[in-house]
């Protein structure tokens, strides 16, 4: 009859780091999605894009840009690469009217990037989303 204790220690990697890259979701985050969607057929991209602004709100970083079309590959690589760009803007355009929907972002405008000009998205998210 020997007790035996089994320690789990973390990588000190993860450990220094759970705090600021950890990504805190809520508890009902997939029940205000499908709400914020209107159906509980919830599109890939729509949650892509919840969980990158989402990552960036964890980040501490309030207004977000990125390239527009390196926004479309990420929400949607697959169809990028079988070149239906088209349908991934539309996809897109619904996505971002759920992210809004749901209170996880404020609002968005597409402006031309200062170097190259080709167009980018700035994000405004919302500080107090929880």
């Amino acid at each position: 009859y020997k007790k035996t204790e089994t320690v789990i220690l973390l990588n000190p990697i993860f450990r220094r780091q759970i705090d600021s890259k950890f990504i805190l979701y809520p508890n009902d985050i997939n029940k205000r999605t499908i709400i914020a969607y209107g159906s509980h057929n919830v599109s890939d991209i729509a949650m892509r894009l919840r969980d990158y602004l989402l990552k960036e709100l964890s980040l501490k970083h309030y207004e977000p840009d990125i390239m527009l079309d390196r926004l479309y590959y990420l929400v949607a690589e697959k169809w990028m690469r079988e070149s239906r760009k088209k349908k991934v803007k539309e996809y897109t355009e619904k996505a971002l009217e759920v992210v809004i929907n749901l209170g996880l972002l404020e609002s968005y405008k597409i402006e031309p990037a200062k170097t190259t000009g080709e167009p980018k998205v700035v994000f405004k998210l919302n500080k107090d989303f929880e």
